[in-house]
């Protein structure tokens, strides 16, 4: 029979397997992230991004999880810009790939509302993460632990902007 080639020196790897190792490097990045050291995860947000597009493609879920998790790492590091865009270009294709009322989309479009608009955009942030918990109340319930992170999340963003009586009306 046929044999796969390998490369020199390993393993033939399946697009599964990669995935395996991508998901892996993903979770190691994020950790260190959620530690607080972004400097550290960084690069390796940018490596693991890298290799989704490569081994995945652009529109793959893992590639596009990979994709917000290296923008909010840019947008926590001071590059509000290069963050801005690639958030984005991300929350984009996710609604085109994954659908508008998908989870990933619900919790990646809320995120962008607080960190990723332009300043003096407030109004805009809201709508932006209002729309997110409403869609998630409708599909997944009031009661569903990410309907309630989205409602929480929404009213500490409103309580950062000033909205402390509208933060506590939605919160309850």
């Amino acid at each position: 029979g046929h044999r796969r080639p390998r490369p020199l020196g390993g393993r033939a790897h399946s697009p599964g397997s990669a995935a395996q190792a991508i998901s892996g490097a993903q979770r190691a990045e994020q950790s260190i992230a959620f530690g607080g050291d972004c400097r550290t995860a960084l690069p390796l947000a940018e490596d693991t991004v890298t290799r989704c597009r490569r081994v995945l493609g652009v529109d793959h879920p893992s590639t596009l999880r990979a994709s917000a998790a290296l923008s909010l790492s840019l947008w926590n590091l001071g590059q509000r810009e290069q963050a801005r865009q690639l958030g984005e270009d991300t929350l984009t294709r996710m609604r085109q790939v994954l659908g508008d009322d998908h989870l990933a989309p619900l919790l990646t479009a809320q995120a962008l509302a607080f960190y990723l608009v332009e300043p003096g955009q407030y109004e805009l942030a809201h709508l932006r993460a209002e729309d997110a918990l409403t869609r998630c109340r409708r599909i997944f319930g009031a009661d569903n632990p990410f309907t309630l992170l989205l409602a929480e999340n929404l009213a500490a963003g409103l309580a950062h902007l000033g909205e402390h009586d509208q933060a506590r009306e939605g919160d309850s």
